[in-house]
């Protein structure tokens, strides 16, 4: 378990551990992730299809 004061201080590092993490809490920043990965999603899928 890692414990911090900032949430956004670690946004990019829980990113990088990709499928391999879980976020447990607390829920605010599970939602963050949760957002990102969407933004993420949707940006990858936008790029796939003006490529096709």
């Amino acid at each position: 378990m890692l414990r911090v004061r900032q949430l956004d201080d670690v946004m990019q590092w829980t990113l990088g551990w990709g499928g391999n993490v879980k976020v447990e809490g607390p829920e605010s920043f599970r939602h963050q992730i949760y957002e990102e990965i969407i933004k993420c999603w949707n940006a990858k899928t936008l790029l796939t299809l003006r490529c096709q």
